[in-house]
């Protein structure tokens, strides 16, 4: 992927959404946001991804 640099954190909590496919959740740097990212089962992502699933994780010094 392209444009990672406003993450901080980048990891995969496995599959997220029940169906079937690795997703990725990444903390933004500067809001401390969490993004979900879907993955589409081919080594990419669902279009329309990127959503805030949590917000102000800064307190966190490791998410995993």
């Amino acid at each position: 992927g392209n444009n990672w640099g406003a993450f901080d954190t980048i990891f995969s909590p496995g599959d997220f959404n029940g169906d079937g496919k690795s997703d990725v959740i990444a903390r933004n740097a500067s809001t401390k946001d969490l993004h979900l990212y879907l993955g589409n089962g081919s080594g990419g992502f669902k279009a329309g991804t990127g959503d805030v699933v949590g917000n102000n994780w800064g307190a966190f010094d490791t998410i995993f």
